[in-house]
């Protein structure tokens, strides 16, 4: 009976110990830290590449605190002209110290996240210290390829032999780093053309190969990762110079037949300016060019309300300055000549 009572109790603080655990799991980031020297009031917070930004305050002696609920992920972290990439998971309890100043050298960033913070410190410094110039562009693909892999290598072992990084995090990085080379691969035949004077130059299929086996449709990396964003792009323009000569209007040509509905409106939106601002300018400058019709196309091809409205709202405005049509009034101007 005895034994019984006291697994009983034991089951008892074992389940109250889970619901305190429960309770006590936060849902913020804590940041803090001494700022020494800044002019700045304020640090700002912006996600990458998120419409996501924050400010924390300062005191006058370059103290600040604050919890920061904000979606996990890396961040620009900003004072005084100085800038750091800062990554955040809820319940991270981070120190961050430097001299403004100086602020490369001096900082230290210390407490829970510290690893991950770290490493991207690590990952800034040697993507800093490794220049992709005409030294390196000029050499042959062999030895150009052994130096960017080595770097890559040089990242990814960091990853590898820093014990309590997440696999999640690992994974991530090992991604981006990968992405990174291959940017440096696709540069290197046009760079190195120019640099060598040799318009003959092609590249080993071996390279070309690890080129093509990327997936330029994929939405979670082109939002993630900048090296695959530009990747992506890259693509997109070699296709739009290539639908130039069959198409009337090429960009819309490719949109329409991308495999990915986010990628397809960031290609739209790249061209939107064009078409609100300059619409009309086409409209009498180029004969091939067929208002209507092309907002017939975009419409029928983009997926974003938001850019879909700006568009329909630039149409219904140029449509009014059709000929034929009466001048629109002008009203409230205070000198009409």
């Amino acid at each position: 009976m005895k034994k019984k009572i006291i697994t009983l109790g034991l089951l008892i603080l074992s389940i109250v110990a889970c619901k305190e655990k429960e309770v006590h799991t936060l849902d913020y980031a804590i940041l803090k830290g001494n700022i020494t020297n800044t002019k700045d009031k304020k640090i700002t917070l912006i996600k990458k590449n998120s419409t996501y930004a924050d400010t924390i305050s300062i005191t006058a002696n370059g103290l600040f605190l604050d919890t920061i609920k904000a979606p996990e992920g890396e961040y620009s972290f900003m004072v005084d002209n100085n800038k750091i990439n800062l990554y955040i998971e809820k319940e991270f309890n981070l120190k961050i110290n430097a001299d403004a100043k100086d602020f490369d050298n001096t900082i230290s960033i210390v407490g829970k996240g510290e690893l991950e913070n770290n490493y991207l410190k690590f990952k800034k410094e040697q993507n800093s210290s490794f220049k992709v110039d005409a030294d390196l562009l000029k050499l042959e693909e062999k030895s150009f390829k052994e130096k960017i892999n080595n770097h890559k290598t040089t990242l990814n072992n960091k990853l590898d032999k820093t014990e309590g990084l997440s696999n999640k995090f690992i994974a991530f990085h090992k991604k981006d780093n990968n992405y990174n080379y291959l940017l440096a691969l696709s540069n290197y035949k046009n760079w190195h053309t120019r640099y060598v004077k040799n318009k003959d130059f092609k590249m080993s299929k071996e390279s070309l190969q690890e080129l093509d086996q990327v997936n330029y449709y994929n939405d979670e990396d082109y939002k993630n990762h900048n090296g695959y964003k530009s990747l992506a792009r890259q693509k997109l323009q070699n296709e739009i110079a290539k639908e130039t000569k069959n198409s009337k209007y090429p960009v819309l040509a490719v949109a329409a037949k991308s495999k990915s509905e986010f990628i397809k409106n960031e290609l739209l939106l790249q061209v939107e300016y064009v078409i609100t601002h300059k619409m009309d300018m086409l409209k009498n400058s180029d004969p091939k060019f067929n208002m209507d019709e092309y907002y017939a196309k975009f419409k029928s091809i983009a997926t974003d309300k938001e850019l879909i409205a700006k568009i329909e709202k630039q149409y219904k405005n140029l449509k009014l300055l059709d000929k034929g049509n009466p001048s629109p009034k002008f009203v409230g101007y205070e000198n009409h000549a």
